[in-house]
C-alpha cells in the first residue's frame, strides 16, 4: 500500500501457527530482515509492505527458500524498481 511518505516501511510478521517457540519464530524475522535489508535500494519508495510467514504442512519437513520466495513475491507484485540478474547463481563451464 502507498504510504503517503517518500520512505518505504516493511513489517514482518511470525505467528503462533507458524511456530509455538518464540526462538523459531525470532530466527525467522531475523532472517527475512537480513534478506530484505540489502535489497531495500532496489524496492520503490513510499510503500508499505507487511511480510508474512507462512509454514505450509509439505514444507514442514523441508527447510524453506525464504530469498527466493521474497524476491518472487516482490517481483510478482512489481515493487522492485530494477530488477538485476543474480550472476552468482549462473554457473560457468
Amino acid at each position: 500500500m502507498e504510504n503517503g511518505t517518500r520512505d518505504t516501511r516493511i513489517g514482518i510478521v511470525v505467528g503462533l501457527k507458524y511456530s509455538k517457540k518464540a526462538i523459531e519464530r525470532n530466527q525467522v524475522k531475523k532472517e527475512i530482515r537480513g534478506i530484505i535489508q540489502p535489497e531495500l535500494k532496489n524496492i520503490k519508495k513510499g510503500l508499505d509492505i507487511v511480510i508474512m510467514a507462512r509454514k505450509r504442512e509439505e514444507e514442514k519437513t523441508r527447510s524453506i527458500d525464504f530469498k527466493k520466495n521474497i524476491m518472487e513475491v516482490l517481483a510478482l507484485g512489481q515493487l522492485l524498481t530494477n530488477i538485476k540478474e543474480d550472476k552468482s547463481s549462473i554457473k560457468t563451464k
